[in-house]
């Protein structure tokens, strides 16, 4: 079991500062670490949480002890939860985060309701499970809800797609050169995209049809995107990608991975059977 005074624990602990430290000095050094940086920080915060509290519901004999693994563990999921936002785009970090408070919370409750846990008043293990199961549910919907309206203000005017339209997207990166250049990299990569053979979409089936095409493949660029990035409609069929903090190979990685996304995405509206064919013509960075 483990303590505040086990040796090992306080071992692990002393190792996590300086890492820490070397975390931060890498990433004050090259910027565009920043995303495998926090990823790393986030799985490697969710595992070792999991695993804590894991051991603390199946090993525990004393009530104290699994109350101290408890409160550890509500604390510092929250921290996860904010690095995976942070640092990750929207689909990993929803998957990280509900995979996460659903672990935790199936193994909280199998810690009350151990005979360690049937030990503690029934008001307190109410608690305990209320603050796991309705409290960090609700942080995780603000903080989804915060990522989306985050991502909306900085989209600027509106047009079909609910994208940021040319004149915003300008603004956009205009505001990030302004910010100046880092010793280390771009402030900002910009990717251009656009729709391949979209206009036999309008010919065959119609431009209603076409409209939901679009605005389903604003939708798709912005699952693939961090909160903080932008997607914009740059015109027609064209699509723009201003993301921060990113240097040329990361926003090429980023590209590619789009590109693989959306040229497997079936489009309804057009056709269950009809694959949309997507490509990344050309990105460039900003500086």
């Amino acid at each position: 079991m483990w303590s505040g005074s086990n040796p090992v624990e306080l071992f692990f602990l002393a190792l996590a500062v300086p890492f820490l430290a070397g975390m931060a000095w890498t990433l004050r050094q090259r910027p565009r670490l920043l995303e495998p940086i926090v990823a790393l920080l986030a799985t490697t915060g969710a595992v070792y949480l999991a695993v804590r509290t894991g051991l603390a519901a199946f090993t525990s004999s004393e009530a104290e002890h699994l109350r101290a693994e408890l409160a550890h563990a509500a604390a510092f999921a929250p921290v996860v939860y904010l690095l995976a936002v942070m640092g990750l785009d929207q689909g990993r970090a929803r998957r990280l985060t509900i995979s996460l408070w659903a672990l935790l919370a199936g193994l909280v409750l199998v810690a009350l309701f151990s005979p360690t846990g049937r030990t503690i008043d029934p008001m307190e293990r109410y608690g305990i499970s209320e603050w796991f199961l309705i409290a960090h549910g609700l942080l995780l919907i603000f903080l989804s809800v915060y990522g989306s309206a985050r991502r909306r203000a900085a989209r600027g005017d509106r047009a079909l797609t609910g994208l940021a339209n040319r004149r915003a997207l300008e603004e956009e990166r205009r505001r990030d050169l302004s910010r100046g250049v880092t010793p280390n990299g771009p402030s900002v990569s910009v990717v251009l995209i656009d729709i391949d053979r979209f206009k036999d979409v309008n010919d065959r089936f119609g431009h209603l049809v076409g409209d939901e095409v679009l605005i389903a493949f604003g939708r798709a660029l912005e699952r693939q995107v961090r909160t903080g990035d932008i997607v914009g409609r740059w015109g027609g069929e064209e699509f723009m990608l201003v993301l921060r903090r990113t240097d040329l190979p990361a926003a090429y990685a980023l590209a590619e991975r789009v590109r693989e996304s959306v040229a497997t995405t079936l489009f309804p509206t057009v056709r269950a059977s009809r694959r949309a064919w997507a490509s990344v013509r050309r990105g460039r960075t900003s500086r």
